[in-house]
């Protein structure tokens, strides 16, 4: 667990969730409820954390319980004493700190401000540290012609898999040096990393704007996002289809019969912006379980829905209905 995770912790807390941490491997989240329980999310499962420092597999009689006071002292401390200045995060439930270490926010009751809000429960998904190893190779990995999405469930290395990427083609893994732009919204993806000598890094704005702005502007072999989930953001890569652009992105899916259901996904491969398909495990975080080919995925979908759904024509499947709710939203 890193110290730039446990700074923000208030001294109660912050002790007792350094000690447990230390005797857990792999810890992908720590989990703070207001009056319930404290709790890391690891490899092994759910492991709870008592007061004097210890990881249980169920909940203990001397539980570490942090109150709302508490909650609310820790997003203090993460947003720098400075909550006006990240007033829009907060609103939209998270808040990102210490170089890209993502936080979770709740809240029980609304209003115009998030900072009069009671605080609920914190969630802090802490990034991979280490080396980062992925089971196929780069040659596996680049084999697409039109985009690469990356696909599974929460907590899968999704993430930390497009950071690699971003610098394995930055810096020339590929063949040659390649000019990429890395979207950032939230500050996940950059966070305080070097990620190539070639990759811009474009926060501070929605996805789509940032999208927009790489296309304009910067010229990119390859613009790479996390999690394409809404009409905004699947406009603005359809709007990069002439541009000669590769589109590397993540979405979040535990297997090919979830992905084809997934309305975006449809629009977005009906259109041959992603030709290849890796499925992450979530046992494993970085292992590649499945790949698909854009003719397998094809063919997955024409079982799934048949004919009534799409057609293929000059080798790529098609789906007028997909274009046309997207044209006309």
């Amino acid at each position: 667990m890193t110290e730039k995770a446990l700074c923000v912790f208030p001294e109660r807390l912050k002790e007792p969730i350094r000690r447990a941490g230390e005797l857990i491997s792999e810890i992908y989240e720590i989990r703070l409820i207001a009056g319930g329980s404290s709790f890391f999310y690891t490899k092994a499962g759910i492991r709870f954390i008592t007061e004097d420092g210890r990881p249980t597999l169920t909940p203990d009689k001397k539980m570490l319980i942090p109150d709302e006071k508490e909650l609310e002292e820790l997003i203090d401390r993460a947003t720098g004493f400075s909550g006006f200045s990240h007033k829009k995060e907060l609103e939209n439930g998270f808040l990102t700190f210490g170089g890209g270490i993502r936080m979770g926010i709740c809240v029980k009751s609304f209003s115009d401000s998030f900072l009069s809000e009671r605080i609920c429960s914190v969630s802090i998904r802490l990034p991979f540290s280490g080396v980062f190893c992925c089971n196929v190779s780069d040659a596996q990995l680049f084999d697409f012609k039109t985009g690469l999405l990356i696909a599974g469930p929460p907590g899968c290395g999704k993430t930390t898999l497009l950071k690699n990427i971003a610098k394995r083609l930055s810096d020339g893994a590929s063949g040659e040096y390649k000019k990429v732009s890395l979207i950032d919204e939230r500050g996940e993806l950059s966070g305080d990393r070097f990620l190539g000598y070639c990759t811009d890094v474009i926060g501070g704005k929605s996805k789509a704007d940032g999208i927009y702005h790489a296309l304009r502007l910067m010229s990119p072999h390859y613009i790479i996002c996390d999690e394409i989930g809404n009409e905004n953001e699947t406009r603005a890569v359809l709007g990069g289809l002439n541009s000669g652009v590769k589109f590397i992105a993540s979405m979040h899916s535990e297997n090919i019969a979830s992905l084809i259901r997934r309305k975006q996904f449809l629009i977005l491969f009906s259109e041959n912006v992603f030709d290849r398909i890796l499925f992450l495990s979530g046992k494993k975080p970085g292992t590649v379980l499945e790949t698909y080919s854009y003719e397998e995925v094809a063919d997955e979908i024409h079982r799934t829905y048949g004919s009534l759904y799409g057609s293929f024509n000059d080798g790529l499947l098609h789906f007028p209905s997909a274009r046309q709710e997207n044209k006309d939203a």
